[in-house]
């Protein structure tokens, strides 16, 4: 009896040792799973803030340009207007105003294969182009 009894109390022993030993593993694993997905999500929502601070920032020194282009005194919409050297464009609305972000510095509009030249001051400027 005392045998089998032994072979009982180390069995529970080596029992409770296993399970001891599963928790303790099964817990730093959650805690390294854990660590892992705040990590990541730090990560994440770094990525968006700067992605959004590129997205909508303004570029430095960026002043508005705006006015209404005219043929004969009326006038004109619907005509593009391209700023030579650089991709920046846009079309005249129905009452021919048009408006541009640029930097501060002069430039040259292009309307109609007609070149103008502009100087844009920090603050708003308005330039009306006849044609």
């Amino acid at each position: 009896m005392k045998r089998s009894a032994v072979k009982i109390g180390s069995l529970k022993l080596n029992l409770r040792r296993s399970l001891i030993f599963r928790a303790r593993t099964y817990f730093k694993r959650s805690a390294v799973i854990f660590r892992a997905r705040t990590y990541f999500k730090s990560i994440i929502f770094s990525a968006f803030l700067i992605l959004s601070l590129a997205l909508f920032a303004e570029p430095v020194g960026a002043a508005e340009l705006s006015g209404t282009v005219f043929s004969k005194g009326s006038p004109v919409a619907n005509l593009t207007i391209t700023v030579k050297g650089t991709e920046a464009k846009t079309k005249t609305g129905p009452k021919g105003e048009y408006r541009l972000d640029l930097p501060a510095g002069d430039h040259t509009l292009i309307v109609r294969g007609r070149e103008f030249p502009v100087k844009v001051t920090a603050d708003q400027t308005r330039h009306d182009i006849q044609l």
